[in-house]
């Protein structure tokens, strides 16, 4: 696809905790009947899980949605970075690493065209989470390859990986992930239906947006000099 005078196999994104291993990792495919868009949107901006994934790795939804969310613009993504201390840990990250107090959480996202790395995990609380301590914390680590198939198709390919190695731990890990996913493409097809209901419909961002925001600016920077080659070298 595209042009192969163009291509650079120093581009191409690199995954390397797949091989590491202090992680296990489990992945999978869901096609999903939304524009890939949505998906971007929903993963840059993790403030829904305590709404709709609260059997999993929700959380306290105050706390999230006053959870101040910082961005950075990188050479070819966005990176956001959420951080929550002395939350209540969900119920994955207790199944998995048995917290049994408040823990620091924290949400790390990284966004390139087109895929998103996201850190996430927690440590109990005040034991140095936030100053790169985090061997003896819960650590998920999930890599999301979005590729369009149409405009209100998407081809979805995701990987989890884990720290928590004790038997039985990683596959607990991914049918949660799986579960949560699962949701989250039901919330991206309703939301799909919504769009070809009314398509002219004006969308209105909130403060947590501001990372969707980023990456959307971004996409459209790229397809725009994309189509400006395209035109000169038509011409």
């Amino acid at each position: 696809m595209g042009d192969p005078a163009l291509a650079d196999e120093n581009l191409i994104p690199r995954h390397p905790i797949h091989s590491d291993p202090r992680f296990a990792w489990r992945s999978a495919h869901f096609a999903v009947n939304g524009n890939w868009q949505l998906l971007v949107e929903n993963l840059m901006d993790l403030s829904h899980l305590p709404y709709i994934h609260p059997k999993t790795i929700g959380g306290n939804p105050e706390l999230h949605f006053k959870t101040k969310t910082e961005t950075t613009r990188l050479p070819n993504g966005v990176r956001v970075v959420r951080r929550m201390p002395s939350s209540t840990p969900p119920p994955t990250y207790v199944a998995a690493r048995g917290f049994e107090g408040l823990v620091d959480r924290w949400q790390e996202i990284e966004f390139e065209p087109v895929l998103i790395r996201i850190h996430t995990g927690a440590c109990d609380a005040g034991t140095g989470a936030y100053d790169g301590n985090r061997d003896h914390g819960f650590s998920m680590i999930g890599f999301h390859g979005i590729t369009p198939e149409t405009a209100t198709t998407t081809h979805y390919f995701w990987s989890i990986s884990t720290n928590a190695l004790q038997n039985g731990i990683p596959d607990l890990v991914y049918q949660q992930t799986a579960d949560t996913f699962r949701e989250d493409q039901e919330v991206l097809e309703l939301q799909q239906e919504r769009i070809n209901a009314d398509p002219d419909r004006i969308m209105i961002d909130i403060a947590s947006d501001v990372g969707a925001r980023q990456a959307k600016q971004l996409i459209r920077r790229l397809i725009r000099e994309e189509q400006d080659r395209e035109i000169e070298n038509a011409a």
